[in-house]
């Protein structure tokens, strides 16, 4: 089994810092029993500055909610053009499971980045190292999917999120996810090791999957 893996490099660490500096700027955040809702949503310019994903890779268009520390809730725009569909299916388009799995996990990484201090929220490699899940309708092209996200643990070295992804107000897909969180070193390489409690080892499992 191989782990799934994002690099958030350093060298990314000067536009993520621009981006937050001048959202400080802007009346965004209300404080709430200590949590900081998010009330401006970030577009895909701020998503994509914050993600190690990149094109055509990035499956979160915006993020509409955020509470650091708790939740985030994002949004992906389901379009016919996009490159999976001329063979996931010739005769029948259907958005890939394993890619709504992967849209649930980039939510995650930008629930980590946000709620992290600005100044250690880059350099980070993200390991997907557990996925409990069960797709329940499809998705196809001119749909909206919306990923909700909940911590259930979040640490410095790792965390398991509960996911949900829904559309038009029915769900279409839970999942579990575990993951380790490695900071980098300063040539962009991983740190090994000292991390507890989430195993690297990839384990997906899938119920009812019609991706």
């Amino acid at each position: 089994m191989v782990a799934i893996a994002w690099s958030s490099r350093a060298s990314d660490r000067s536009r993520f810092m621009r981006f937050r500096q001048r959202s400080a700027d802007r009346p965004r955040l209300i404080r709430e029993k200590g949590v900081f809702p998010l009330t401006l949503s970030y577009s895909f310019d701020a998503i994509r500055n914050l993600l190690p994903q990149k094109y055509p890779f990035i499956f979160v268009d915006r993020i509409a909610e955020f509470e650091a520390g708790q939740r985030i809730r994002c949004i992906k725009n389901v379009s016919g053009n996009e490159w999976m569909f001329p063979g996931h299916f010739p005769d029948q388009a259907i958005f890939p499971g394993v890619l709504i799995v992967e849209g649930m996990a980039q939510c995650g990484i930008l629930l980590f980045q946000l709620s992290a201090d600005p100044a250690n929220a880059m350099g980070h490699t993200f390991l997907l190292s557990s996925v409990k899940s069960r797709f329940l309708q499809p998705v196809i092209p001119g749909d909206q999917v919306i990923y909700d996200c909940t911590v259930v643990k979040l640490v410095s070295s790792g965390g398991i999120l509960e996911c949900k992804a829904s559309v038009d107000g029915v769900t279409v897909a839970k999942a579990e996810l575990s993951f380790a969180i490695k900071p980098d070193n300063k040539d962009g390489t991983t740190v090994n090791g000292g991390e507890e409690g989430v195993s690297e080892n990839a384990v997906v499992q899938n119920n009812g999957s019609k991706g």
